[in-house]
């Protein structure tokens, strides 16, 4: 048995400069002020099921640890 398999040609996505005054960079700003002013939650994920255990963490930005992004559930 035999088979001849067919790789599609890679190819990259779009390199975007982000220059002052681009929309790639507009757009970049906007999602990030977004994400910033919104909390997200981890919860812990045992067998495919969502497990709140109530004993949670900060989840802070690297950069600025004044941000919080969200909480996430300590397992065990």
């Amino acid at each position: 048995m035999s088979s001849t398999v067919r790789v599609p040609f890679p190819t990259n996505e779009p390199v975007f400069e982000y220059g002052p005054g681009s929309p790639e960079k507009s757009d970049l700003k906007v999602r990030l002020e977004e994400l910033a002013s919104s909390e997200i939650e981890v919860p812990v994920i045992i067998g495919g099921k969502e497990i709140r255990t109530g004993d949670t963490e900060d989840i802070r930005a690297p950069h600025d640890h004044s941000l919080k992004l969200g909480t996430w559930h300590k397992a065990g």
